[in-house]
C-alpha cells in the first residue's frame, strides 16, 4: 500500500479579526443563547489552516487592497448626540430640486390622567435635514472600500462586476445581461404592493419617507407567535416569472458578497448559520438563499439615521427602469453621518456596508427619476430562532462558554417550572368543570 502524503499545515500570525456581527442580546432565554453559541462558533478560527486555504486569504486580501480606500473625515462628521435626539434626514437633490420636506413622525407617551384613567400623548420628535455636499463625497467611480481604523465598514463592488453578477446589465457583448430592469422592477412593484407597509407604526423609532410602502420581504419572525416564517407571502404569491427575477438578483448579490467580503465575515456567517439551523430567503418553487434571510424595498424612499441589529454586513442597491451601463448617472447617496462620508450610488452599484454604523439612504437626486431603493439582510432575532421555549440542542450547547452553560441551566430549571405551573392550572380548571 503507498503511503498517503499528509497535508502540510501552517500557522499562522496573529491577525487582526473583525466581528461582522451585532452584539449578542444580555437576555439568557433560549433565543439569545442560540445567538451567543453561533456568535461563539462563527469566532472559533482554525489557527492552523492547510495551503490553499492560506492562498486563499491572501488572495482575497490583495484583491480588497486593490480597491480605492476611503477614511472617515473627521471635518464633516456629524455628532452622535444630533443622531439620537433627533430624525437626521440627507436631501441629496440636485440643483434644481425642491427641498425635502420629511412627514412629520410621532412618538407616543402614555400618562395617567386625574381620574386614573391611561391617556395616550403624541410628542412630535425634532427632524433635521442636512445636504449631502455637507458630507465628504468620493470622487471615484470604481470599487472602494470605507476603513475605520483596522475594520471594514462599507464595500462598494466594481461596478462592472456588480452589473455582471446580478445580471442587471451589458457589461460586454459576451454578457448575458437582462434588456433593461424593467422584468426585476416589475416583481419588486408586485411586492411593493402586496407586502405589509412598515413606514408607519415602526417601533425602532426609524423615520421612513417613501412614494408608497416599505416593505419587507422574506424570513422573518412570526408576529404574536413563535417561530420564523420561512415563504413571505407576498412571495408565495407571486408568478414563477417574477420569483426567479428575485431570486436572480439574491443569488448575485450573494455571488459578489463571496467575492469582495473578507474571509472572516464569510467564514463567521456561514458558521452561525450553520450551528442556528435557521431557514433563509426561499421561494416557492424550491430555491434558496445561502446567506440573506429577506430582503426591504420602497420607491423614492429615503431614511433618517439609525442602526440595524443585523448578524453580518448587509447590501444596499438603487434600481431605476432603463438599461444600465458603466457610465450612468448618481441616483442617490448612501450616507454614514458619523464618520462624515456619503458615497454615491449609480443604478445597479452594490455596496455592502456594517449596519451597526449609523447609515441612511439619500433622497433621489433628480425628482423626475422614479428610484426604488432594496437592501439585503440578515437579522440576529432570526438566528435566536424567535422560540424561547425550544431548548438548544447538543451542537450549539458546545460552543457555549462555561458561563453560559450555567445560565442556560437555570434557563432550562424557569422553562420546567412554568410548565409545570401550566400543568397544574389546567388540572384545576378540569377538577372545577367536573364539581
Amino acid at each position: 500500500m503507498p503511503k498517503l502524503k499528509k497535508e502540510r499545515r501552517f500557522q499562522c500570525k496573529p491577525r487582526h479579526v473583525q466581528k461582522f456581527f451585532y452584539p449578542a442580546p444580555k437576555a439568557n432565554t433560549f433565543s439569545s443563547l442560540r445567538i451567543k453559541a453561533a456568535q461563539q462558533a462563527a469566532l472559533e478560527s482554525n489557527v492552523d489552516v492547510d495551503k490553499r486555504t492560506l492562498e486563499r486569504i491572501i488572495r482575497k486580501e490583495k484583491k480588497l487592497a486593490n480597491l480605492v480606500e476611503v477614511v472617515p473625515s473627521k471635518k464633516h462628521a456629524v455628532k452622535k448626540k444630533t443622531l439620537k435626539s433627533s430624525l437626521f434626514y440627507i436631501d441629496g437633490g440636485a440643483r434644481g430640486n425642491k427641498e425635502i420636506k420629511p412627514k412629520p413622525r410621532y412618538k407616543i407617551k402614555v400618562e395617567k390622567g386625574e381620574d386614573g384613567e391611561k391617556k395616550e400623548i403624541k410628542i412630535l420628535i425634532p427632524s433635521k435635514v442636512q445636504h449631502v455636499s455637507s458630507l465628504y463625497i468620493p470622487t471615484t467611480e470604481d470599487g472602494l472600500r470605507l476603513m475605520k481604523g483596522l475594520n471594514y465598514v462599507a464595500i462598494r463592488v466594481p461596478r462592472k462586476i456588480a452589473l455582471h453578477n446580478t445580471g442587471l446589465g451589458r457589461t460586454n457583448k459576451k454578457s448575458l445581461g437582462r434588456d433593461g430592469s424593467r422584468p426585476l422592477l416589475c416583481a419588486l412593484n408586485y411586492t411593493i404592493k402586496k407586502g405589509n407597509n412598515m413606514a408607519h407604526g415602526r417601533s425602532s423609532g426609524i423615520g421612513i419617507q417613501c412614494q408608497e410602502s416599505y416593505v419587507c420581504v422574506g424570513g422573518a419572525a412570526k408576529r404574536g407567535g413563535r417561530g420564523i416564517e420561512e415563504i413571505h407571502h407576498a412571495v408565495r404569491n407571486m408568478e414563477v416569472m417574477h420569483q426567479n427575477e428575485v431570486h436572480r438578483l439574491v443569488f448575485g448579490v450573494e455571488l459578489c458578497f463571496r467575492e469582495f467580503m473578507p474571509s472572516d465575515a464569510i467564514y463567521q456567517v456561514q458558521r452561525g448559520i450553520e450551528v442556528a439551523g435557521v431557514p433563509l430567503f426561499s421561494t416557492p418553487n424550491g430555491k434558496t438563499s445561502k446567506i440573506y434571510q429577506a430582503f426591504a424595498c420602497a420607491k423614492n424612499v429615503y431614511l433618517s439615521a439609525h442602526i440595524d441589529r443585523d448578524y453580518t454586513f448587509s447590501a444596499v442597491m438603487v434600481l431605476k427602469e432603463g438599461e444600465y451601463g458603466l457610465d450612468d448617472e448618481v441616483v442617490a447617496y448612501f450616507n454614514f453621518p458619523r464618520l462624515g462620508v456619503s458615497i454615491p450610488l449609480r443604478p445597479g452599484d452594490l455596496l455592502f456596508f456594517d449596519p451597526s454604523e449609523y447609515h441612511m439612504i439619500s433622497s433621489r437626486c433628480k425628482d423626475e427619476d422614479d428610484i426604488y431603493c432594496i437592501s439585503f439582510y440578515l437579522k440576529s432575532n432570526l438566528i435566536g430562532g424567535n422560540d424561547n421555549s425550544s431548548p438548544l440542542n447538543e451542537k450549539q450547547k458546545d460552543h457555549l462558554t462555561e458561563e453560559q452553560k450555567k445560565q442556560l441551566e437555570k434557563e432550562v430549571k424557569k422553562q420546567l417550572a412554568k410548565e409545570q405551573k401550566k400543568q397544574l392550572t389546567k388540572n384545576d380548571m378540569k377538577k372545577q368543570k367536573v364539581e
